[in-house]
């Protein structure tokens, strides 16, 4: 079953939308995967610049909160990317993760209309 046997790339986090109709999963390659779900064909890949230690979906399943890792060369940052456009609407910096990781979330009464 598709929906429940995971073969071929290690995934680090995944995430679904609520209806159960989109997944996304983050790779050690700095790939995020989109997949149509059940049956998991792939929709699109976007590719990220560093590691990435953590996802989220908005309540709609367009809008995805990706947590980077920080590099030789790049701070910590938390992207937010519109998946219908396939671009980053917005890339929050300033935080720090030493002994914890940092996860984004969406959050709030109407966290949709707040970004």
């Amino acid at each position: 079953d598709p929906a429940t046997t995971w073969r071929g790339e290690r995934v680090q986090d995944m995430t679904m939308s609520r209806d159960g109709e989109r997944l996304v999963t983050a790779c050690p390659d700095k790939k995020l995967r989109i997949y149509r779900m059940p049956g998991r064909s792939l929709l699109f890949v976007l590719f990220e610049v560093t590691d990435v230690s953590s996802l989220s979906l908005s309540a709609d399943g367009n809008l995805l909160l990706v947590s980077c890792h920080a590099s030789s060369f790049l701070q910590p940052e938390i992207h937010l990317w519109d998946l219908n456009a396939r671009s980053v609407l917005r890339c929050f910096k300033g935080h720090k993760q030493f002994r914890f990781k940092v996860e984004a979330c969406f959050a709030g009464v109407r966290m949709e209309q707040s970004l």
